[in-house]
């Protein structure tokens, strides 16, 4: 049996880059930027699972806390 299967072209940098900034801004109206971030496969399981009980985007959930943690670092270096 011969099948053939069509596989997706990746896309660019720049066509990811677009896609996100297209998306509309969970807390800002500021253009968006991609961050990746390696973390631990627990962890991503534990905010997936917050978030689907709260019925939040993991993103707005990962910024609120990013927020946090550097409002807390500019406070303890004053």
């Amino acid at each position: 049996m011969n099948k053939k299967v069509s596989m997706a072209k990746p896309r660019s940098v720049q066509a990811a880059d677009k896609w996100v900034a297209q998306k509309p801004a969970a807390v800002t109206d500021e253009p968006m930027k991609r961050l990746t971030v390696d973390v631990p496969e627990s962890l991503h399981t534990e905010i997936k699972v917050v978030c689907a009980h709260r019925k939040l985007k993991m993103n707005a959930l990962v910024m609120d806390g990013l927020r946090r943690a550097l409002d807390h670092y500019k406070h303890e270096a004053a």
